[in-house]
């Protein structure tokens, strides 16, 4: 696991440091659902979904151009922050940044920071934290049926269910996060230079 790379203070600063970025990206990852799902390769299988337009009227279809997984990587993240989808990186990272905020500001007055699991050289807080957003495949992402999913413009209903879940997950990757990275300072500390 990465994380024993970056709490060997004997590895080279570039390696801890790529290993740090593994985790952040990993973090993320493991709190979108159709990251942690087989299911028709994630999502990437499903196709083709609707974005903002309505279906055919005789096929019940749209173009086919976008997958569940983009979806939610992409499009159900980017509306519920209002940005429209660019390559504005720093309007992206203004977004980002005050979305954090938020969400950490929700999460601590939840009493939330600070009490998520931390077990450095164990895989157990991953595998639980995958199997909690592994069950959003169900009870979220796909609670209408495939078929439904298939056939309606995901940017309106479907958007709305969802948005607040989004919220939920990038609010525990955030939190999790800060605790993983906590925890690896506070192991590290006084060992070596980060």
């Amino acid at each position: 696991m990465k994380t024993s790379v970056v709490l060997d203070t004997r590895q080279p600063l570039l390696a801890r440091k790529n290993a740090t970025m593994f985790l952040m990206h990993l973090f993320g990852d493991l709190h979108q659902p159709l990251h942690v799902a087989g299911y028709r390769t994630g999502g990437n299988k499903l196709l083709p979904l609707c974005w903002k337009k309505a279906p055919d009227s005789t096929t019940h279809r749209c173009d086919g151009k976008l997958n569940l997984h983009a979806v939610w990587d992409t499009n159900l993240v980017h509306q519920s922050r209002g940005v429209a989808l660019s390559l504005d990186t720093d309007k992206e990272k203004a977004t980002a940044a005050k979305w954090a905020a938020e969400l950490y500001n929700k999460k601590r007055d939840a009493a939330e920071v600070g009490k998520d699991c931390t077990e450095l050289g164990s895989a157990r807080c991953i595998v639980t934290w995958a199997d909690e957003s592994n069950a959003r495949v169900c009870d979220s992402v796909l609670h209408r049926g495939e078929e439904w999913v298939l056939s309606h413009d995901l940017s309106k209903k479907y958007f709305e269910e969802n948005a607040p879940v989004i919220d939920d997950l990038i609010g525990k990757a955030g939190v999790r996060l800060a605790a993983w990275l906590n925890a690896i300072a506070a192991a590290t500390r006084g060992k070596a230079d980060l």
